[in-house]
Protein backbone atom coordinates (compact mmCIF):
# COMPACT_ATOMS: atom_id res chain seq x y z
CA UNK A 1 0.00 0.00 0.00
CA UNK A 2 2.81 2.38 0.84
CA UNK A 3 4.30 1.71 -2.53
CA UNK A 4 0.99 2.51 -4.22
CA UNK A 5 0.67 5.66 -2.17
CA UNK A 6 4.19 6.62 -3.10
CA UNK A 7 3.36 5.85 -6.71
CA UNK A 8 0.16 7.87 -6.52
CA UNK A 9 2.06 10.69 -4.83
CA UNK A 10 4.70 10.56 -7.51
CA UNK A 11 2.01 10.54 -10.18
CA UNK A 12 0.21 13.40 -8.46
CA UNK A 13 3.46 15.36 -8.15
CA UNK A 14 4.20 14.59 -11.79
CA UNK A 15 0.70 15.73 -12.84
CA UNK A 16 0.99 18.92 -10.79
CA UNK A 17 4.43 19.58 -12.21
CA UNK A 18 3.12 19.06 -15.75
CA UNK A 19 0.16 21.33 -15.04
CA UNK A 20 2.53 24.10 -13.82
CA UNK A 21 4.71 23.60 -16.87
CA UNK A 22 1.67 23.70 -19.14
CA UNK A 23 0.26 26.70 -17.30
CA UNK A 24 3.64 28.48 -17.37
CA UNK A 25 4.04 27.68 -21.05
CA UNK A 26 0.55 29.01 -21.72
CA UNK A 27 1.37 32.20 -19.77
CA UNK A 28 4.60 32.60 -21.72
CA UNK A 29 2.72 32.15 -24.97
CA UNK A 30 0.24 34.82 -23.93
CA UNK A 31 3.06 37.21 -23.06
CA UNK A 32 4.93 36.45 -26.25
CA UNK A 33 1.74 36.95 -28.23
CA UNK A 34 1.27 40.36 -26.61
CA UNK A 35 4.77 41.62 -27.44
CA UNK A 36 4.11 42.34 -31.17
CA UNK A 37 0.83 44.01 -30.24
CA UNK A 38 2.49 46.19 -27.60
CA UNK A 39 5.34 47.09 -29.95
CA UNK A 40 2.89 48.08 -32.69
CA UNK A 41 0.89 50.16 -30.18
CA UNK A 42 4.07 51.93 -29.08
CA UNK A 43 5.04 52.61 -32.69
CA UNK A 44 1.57 54.02 -33.40
CA UNK A 45 1.79 56.32 -30.41
CA UNK A 46 5.30 57.44 -31.34
CA UNK A 47 4.45 57.97 -34.98
CA UNK A 48 1.30 59.86 -34.05
CA UNK A 49 3.15 62.07 -31.59
CA UNK A 50 6.42 62.22 -33.49
CA UNK A 51 5.32 63.60 -36.83
CA UNK A 52 2.87 66.08 -35.39
CA UNK A 53 5.52 67.33 -33.02
CA UNK A 54 8.02 67.42 -35.84
CA UNK A 55 5.55 68.98 -38.24
CA UNK A 56 4.51 71.61 -35.70
CA UNK A 57 8.07 72.86 -35.74
CA UNK A 58 8.82 71.49 -39.20
CA UNK A 59 9.89 74.71 -40.92
CA UNK A 60 11.75 76.49 -38.13
CA UNK A 61 15.44 76.90 -38.79
CA UNK A 62 17.85 77.84 -41.55
CA UNK A 63 17.42 76.61 -45.12
CA UNK A 64 19.35 76.93 -48.38
CA UNK A 65 16.91 78.10 -51.05
CA UNK A 66 16.99 77.89 -54.82
CA UNK A 67 14.24 80.00 -56.38
CA UNK A 68 14.35 79.62 -60.15
CA UNK A 69 18.16 79.25 -59.94
CA UNK A 70 18.54 82.25 -57.64
CA UNK A 71 20.28 80.86 -54.58
CA UNK A 72 20.33 82.11 -51.04
CA UNK A 73 19.15 81.46 -47.51
CA UNK A 74 15.77 81.46 -45.87
CA UNK A 75 15.04 81.42 -42.15
CA UNK A 76 11.84 80.66 -40.26
CA UNK A 77 11.14 80.87 -36.56
CA UNK A 78 8.00 80.37 -34.57
CA UNK A 79 5.33 77.79 -34.03
CA UNK A 80 1.70 77.06 -34.74
CA UNK A 81 0.17 80.04 -36.52
CA UNK A 82 2.85 82.51 -35.51
CA UNK A 83 5.86 82.42 -37.82
CA UNK A 84 8.47 84.98 -38.71
CA UNK A 85 10.87 84.66 -41.58
CA UNK A 86 13.35 86.33 -43.83
CA UNK A 87 15.10 85.54 -47.10
CA UNK A 88 18.55 86.36 -48.42
CA UNK A 89 18.98 86.09 -52.19
CA UNK A 90 22.70 86.02 -53.00
CA UNK A 91 22.29 88.18 -56.14
CA UNK A 92 20.56 90.93 -54.11
CA UNK A 93 23.06 90.61 -51.22
CA UNK A 94 20.57 91.61 -48.52
CA UNK A 95 17.94 90.22 -46.17
CA UNK A 96 14.23 90.76 -46.83
CA UNK A 97 11.43 90.08 -44.36
CA UNK A 98 8.76 87.58 -45.36
CA UNK A 99 5.09 88.11 -44.56
CA UNK A 100 1.89 86.04 -44.29
CA UNK A 101 3.81 82.90 -43.37
CA UNK A 102 1.50 79.92 -42.91
CA UNK A 103 2.43 76.31 -42.27
CA UNK A 104 -0.15 73.53 -41.90
CA UNK A 105 1.40 70.56 -40.08
CA UNK A 106 -1.44 68.22 -41.13
CA UNK A 107 -0.78 68.38 -44.86
CA UNK A 108 2.67 70.00 -44.47
CA UNK A 109 1.89 72.90 -46.78
CA UNK A 110 3.63 76.24 -46.53
CA UNK A 111 2.99 79.62 -48.07
CA UNK A 112 4.49 83.04 -47.60
CA UNK A 113 4.95 86.36 -49.36
CA UNK A 114 8.11 88.16 -50.39
CA UNK A 115 6.66 91.68 -50.57
CA UNK A 116 9.76 93.49 -51.87
CA UNK A 117 9.71 91.30 -55.00
CA UNK A 118 5.89 91.06 -55.08
CA UNK A 119 6.10 87.24 -55.00
CA UNK A 120 3.77 84.71 -53.41
CA UNK A 121 5.35 81.32 -52.58
CA UNK A 122 3.41 78.08 -52.06
CA UNK A 123 4.96 74.73 -51.31
CA UNK A 124 5.08 71.62 -49.25
CA UNK A 125 7.46 70.10 -46.75
CA UNK A 126 8.17 66.88 -48.67
CA UNK A 127 10.64 65.50 -46.14
CA UNK A 128 11.86 66.86 -42.84
CA UNK A 129 14.89 68.27 -44.63
CA UNK A 130 13.35 69.55 -47.89
CA UNK A 131 10.47 71.73 -49.04
CA UNK A 132 9.54 72.62 -52.59
CA UNK A 133 6.91 74.50 -54.53
CA UNK A 134 6.19 77.36 -56.90
CA UNK A 135 6.21 81.14 -56.72
CA UNK A 136 4.87 83.98 -58.86
CA UNK A 137 2.50 81.38 -60.36
CA UNK A 138 4.95 79.52 -62.59
CA UNK A 139 8.49 79.49 -61.17
CA UNK A 140 9.80 76.63 -59.04
CA UNK A 141 11.65 76.77 -55.77
CA UNK A 142 13.07 74.32 -53.26
CA UNK A 143 14.83 74.65 -49.95
CA UNK A 144 16.98 72.24 -47.99
CA UNK A 145 17.67 72.45 -44.30
CA UNK A 146 21.20 73.57 -43.39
Amino acid sequence: MARIREGKTEILVHILHKREVVQMTHTRRRILALIPFLVSCALCVLSAAGPSAQAADGISGEWKINANNYTGSIEFSGRGREYRGRIFIDADNRWENLTNIRFDPRDRTIEFDRPEANQHYVGRLVRGERMEGTFADNYTWFAERR
